[in-house]
Order: structure tokens, then sequence, then C-alpha cells
């Protein structure tokens, strides 16, 4: 429970003022912690950066622990989020945003997105599309590949703009973009 609290305190923090200027006192004084406490659930800043970005990762992709049989694109639909409600999506926005102004000036920052973020996000929806082809559904070669792709996809043109900012489409435009990468993705573009 404790946290919990931390990481949501944390990434009110990291989203205001990004990592850069956020300290753990101030994440301990946000929690109505002493830093000793923070210190036992959490080693370092960097730790609980790497929390903040494990609980928003879910908010981007939420891959199922199972398959209940739903059609694939509609499946793909729940898995890239498309009834993110626009609210949540315009902190993840501006969390990204400074994670990614802050990556840039602090390698480990970087570090942090690319494993706990996009390679555990991609080797999820690796692990998911090799479920869809070993019941039939899909035919693939690399699994790997094609989620790499399929995020490229979806979160590429999305989210980053040539000048390295971010730009996060909202409610009905965010789930046109989604719906149609997906339609792409299964069925190509060939008449």
């Amino acid at each position: 429970m404790r946290r919990q609290i931390v990481v949501a305190r944390a990434t009110e923090l990291f989203t205001v003022v990004g990592y850069a200027h956020a300290t753990t006192e101030d994440i301990a004084t946000r929690c109505h912690i002493s830093k000793q406490t923070l210190y036992r659930l959490f080693p370092s800043k960097l730790a609980i950066f790497a929390a903040v970005v494990d609980a928003h990762r879910h908010v981007l992709t939420a891959i199922p622990e199972t398959d209940d049989g739903q059609p694939l694109a509609v499946a793909l639909e729940n898995i890239f989020r498309t009834d993110l409600d626009p609210d949540t999506g315009r902190k993840l926005a501006l969390f990204l945003r400074g994670a990614i102004a802050d990556a840039a000036r602090f390698p480990e920052v970087g570090e942090v997105l690319r494993v706990h973020g996009g390679d555990r996000s991609r080797a999820g929806l690796a692990n998911w599309l090799s479920r869809q082809a070993a019941a039939g559904r899909i035919a693939i070669v690399d699994a790997e590949a094609l989620a790499q792709m399929l995020m490229d996809m979806v979160f590429g043109a999305v989210m980053l703009k040539p000048s390295g900012e971010i730009e996060w489409r909202s409610g009905a435009d965010r789930t046109a973009h989604i719906k149609r990468c997906i339609s792409v993705f299964l069925h190509g573009v060939e008449a």
C-alpha cells in the first residue's frame, strides 16, 4: 500500500517538476513519510522512477495474461487502450514529455524508460502474438519484430514530433488512429 502511494505521489511530482528537479525529500514529504521509510521501500530516486514507469506501462499497453477468444482487432484495441479516458491520456502525455526531456540529459532515465517501458511492453506483446500464432489465429515468423512494428505504428506517429516533443492525440482522434493501425497490421493495405 505504501509503495503505491509513493508511486502515485512521485508520478505527480515527476510530472510537475521532472526527474531532475524532484528530490527524495520532496517525494517523502508528499507521502507523509520519512526519508528513511522511503529508502526502505525504494533504494533510490531512480528505483522510484522505474516503479512509476512500470505502473504507467499498463496505461499504454494492457497485455492480457490469458486469451479469451476475442476477435483479434478487439483484443488489440484493448491492448492499446482505446478505452483510455482523455484525462488519463493527458496526464500520461505530460509525464512522458518530461521523462523524455530528462532522458536526453540523464542516460539512466532513458535506460529506465527503455527497459521498464518499451522493452517490457514489446516483450509482453510479442508473447501475446506468439500465443495467437500457436492458436492458429495469425501467421508470424518473428514475434519480437512484429511486436516492434505494431508498437511503432501505434505510438511512433502519435507521440513523437520532429522536434522531439510529444504529441498525444486524445479521445476520438487517438482511438481512430489506433484502430487504423490495427486494421493495416491485420489486413494490410493491398486492395
